[in-house]
């Protein structure tokens, strides 16, 4: 763990994010080419451009890296996987020279259609009146969604607990030669851990939905990135690409952390500071974070960047923040617990725009309210409006003042 004017360490296995034990995964022996071809076409095709900024580096330079490095070939199976779960099923229909979704009737039913979604062995198929009735009869859409959505999940999780296997044994022999790999499938993990964060608890085929996972593998981000500047230089670093972004974009920047950004949420900061103590070096990690989000929510109401570019800022809250934050998270400490709520709002200001979002603010924030002690609850009044669609999709800083002086 790293905190403020100590050497980075690297995570250990005690950070293992997933809840599943090794023994109990699935061998080589079962994977399924045909599934991971298709997941590999799904993801230069469609999942990579949902989330990044440098899509070239992430649709032809990945795949690449992935073939000479199992980890991140399996963490970008995971994420089309889980891509895939969320898109209706669909069909090619030559006329049309495009998928077409099963519900869609306006393509010719005369024509052969191929069949790519359930069974990974297209087949051709001659459709007739009474099977275009068939799969779009309402009933049948919804099964087929369903069974595909479920296929998807577990291919989608069977993928994550590989990658992660893979990436916490190469934490311990972190070198020049493999550390751009490491790196990337720390990215796409943290991606993963953060958008599962809008499923159901009770669902089987996920690993934990709890968003201290995410923030576990954002430290482990954070530590590389060090690691590898130490390796090589920040500015080789800076330029190489593998940011998550155009070069330099995800540079530390100090406009990140500008107190006129946090202002508006700097309440967290002092509230309850008469019956609760926090120490000075602590305060500093908690106002940090809270300029961060700061810095998020301006870009959100002034649109002075995209939607995407936003997206990959608030999934690496962990990795650019002092990764004590996490540990404050995992503690289950209040004030932390509410500042978390505020990224969450966040996320729904902008899931119109990212879809990945969609439902995360709707299942984490209620879970976070449960969770806090009943004299910290008020804090949560703008998360929940936010979440309730009880104020603007871009609230005035004014409003957040309203909201927060209780």
């Amino acid at each position: 763990m790293e905190t403020r004017g100590n050497q980075l360490a690297p995570p250990t296995p005690s950070t293992d994010v997933s809840n599943t034990p090794t023994s109990e995964r699935r061998d080589t022996d079962e994977i399924d080419p045909s599934l991971e071809l298709r997941l590999m076409h799904g993801w230069t095709a469609y999942a990579c451009k949902t989330f990044a900024t440098d899509v070239e580096f992430w649709m032809y330079q990945v795949p690449l890296i992935a073939l000479q490095f199992r980890p991140v070939l399996d963490s970008v199976l995971a994420m089309a996987a889980l891509h895939a779960s969320r898109q209706p099923p669909k069909q090619w229909v030559p006329t049309e020279g495009r998928m077409v979704p099963l519900r869609d009737v306006t393509y010719d039913p005369a024509h052969p259609y191929q069949d790519v979604n359930n069974t990974g062995k297209p087949r051709s198929m001659e459709i007739n009146e009474a099977f275009l009735n068939r799969v779009n009869h309402a009933g049948n859409n919804v099964y087929l969604a369903s069974k595909r959505r479920s296929e998807m999940l577990a291919a989608s999780r069977f993928y994550f607990e590989r990658a992660i296997d893979g990436y916490m044994r190469s934490l311990q022999d972190l070198s020049i030669e493999n550390i751009e790999a490491i790196f990337v499938t720390s990215v796409l993990c943290s991606f993963h851990a953060c958008f599962v964060l809008s499923e159901s608890d009770e669902d089987s085929t996920l690993p934990s939905v709890d968003p201290v996972q995410w923030m576990r593998i954002g430290k482990g981000t954070r530590f590389i990135r060090h690691r590898w500047a130490d390796l090589v230089g920040s500015v080789w670093l800076g330029t190489s690409g593998v940011l998550n972004g155009k070069p330099g974009i995800m540079m530390d920047d100090p406009t990140l952390f500008n107190t006129e950004h946090g202002r508006p949420f700097l309440k967290l900061l002092t509230y309850a500071q008469d019956f609760e103590t926090i120490h000075a070096e602590d305060r500093a990690i908690y106002k940090d974070v809270l300029c961060y989000i700061g810095a998020i929510y301006t870009m959100i109401v002034e649109h002075t960047e995209d939607e995407v570019a936003m997206c990959r800022r608030i999934v690496g809250t962990a990795s650019w923040n002092d990764p004590s934050f996490t540990d404050f998270v995992e503690a289950r400490q209040p004030r932390a617990l509410a500042i978390l709520a505020h990224l969450f709002a966040c996320m729904k200001l902008i899931a119109e725009k990212v879809p990945w979002f969609d439902g995360i603010a709707e299942r984490q924030i209620p879970k976070i309210y449960d969770q806090l002690p009943a004299g910290w609850r008020p804090m949560l009044a703008w998360p929940i409006a936010i979440m309730n669609g009880e104020i603007d999709r871009e609230p005035t800083e004014t409003q957040i003042d309203d909201i927060l002086a209780l």
